[in-house]
């Protein structure tokens, strides 16, 4: 578990729970702060253009 530790060196993502009640752009906002989750983010902003 040592090499674990020294890749978990970043800043600890905290997401809200997902309660089933949101929408397609709500969930985005507060579920996907990671880099991919930043790129969908951008993708589904554009598409929805």
């Amino acid at each position: 578990m040592k090499h674990l530790t020294r890749r978990l060196v970043g800043k600890r993502v905290l997401n809200e729970p997902i309660t089933g009640n949101e929408t397609t752009a709500q969930l985005f906002d507060k579920a996907f702060g990671a880099y991919v989750g930043r790129e969908v983010k951008t993708a589904y902003q554009i598409i929805k253009r």
